[in-house]
């Protein structure tokens, strides 16, 4: 499964939010990192999650194991 956004990116976007709120602490990327730990930690069935910068946006890629 595969998600591009043609944002700005994931550098330009931590370049405004220093500027922008410098007590805000991103909460999603570690929550789902977390929870694909937790499901491997339980399956043989591994999940991989893989994140490309791109010149506009990024792509996010998360491989599942359908087959042994």
């Amino acid at each position: 499964c595969s998600i591009k956004d043609n944002g700005i990116g994931r550098t330009a976007s931590q370049q405004i939010n220093t500027r922008r709120a410098k007590y805000h602490q991103s909460f999603a990327s570690s929550a789902n990192e977390k929870r694909i730990d937790l499901l491997n930690a339980i399956s043989d069935k591994k999940i991989l999650l893989e994140i490309e910068d791109l010149p506009t946006g990024t792509l996010v890629k998360v491989k599942f194991q359908i087959f042994e």
